[in-house]
């Protein structure tokens, strides 16, 4: 019996696929950072030549975790939909117990240790 709305294979294979994507992830960061570091030794004015610079350290870190921070990002998109599907089928489990045993439960908790022997 399902207790959420989600629809864990769908979310799990959407992590899967997003994982897949970390090596493109991974060339379009460093495609960029080529291309200022391109622009950075083309430019003649220092100015220009200086921003770009500065441009790359800003972002050379973003853009070189890419790969990892989609792999990641994926990984945890499955991850997450694994612990919940399993989360959703033990509270099933948990729901399905009948009521007779749980008002027995009940009971039992609420007697003193001598009477619940």
């Amino acid at each position: 019996m399902a207790l959420t709305d989600m629809d864990t294979p769908v979310v799990y294979n959407a992590g899967r696929n997003v994982t897949s994507l970390s090596g493109e992830a991974g060339a379009a960061g460093t495609g960029f950072l080529q291309a200022v570091s391109n622009a950075e030794s083309t430019v003649v004015h220092q100015t220009v030549a200086g921003a770009l610079g500065k441009y790359y350290e800003t972002w050379s870190q973003p853009a070189n975790r890419m790969k990892v921070d989609v792999e990641s990002l994926g990984g945890r998109t499955s991850g997450s939909a694994s612990t919940i599907g399993a989360g959703d089928a033990d509270g099933g489990t948990v729901t399905s117990v009948p009521a007779v045993d749980s008002q027995d439960m009940a009971a039992r908790i609420g007697a003193s240790p001598i009477e619940a022997v």
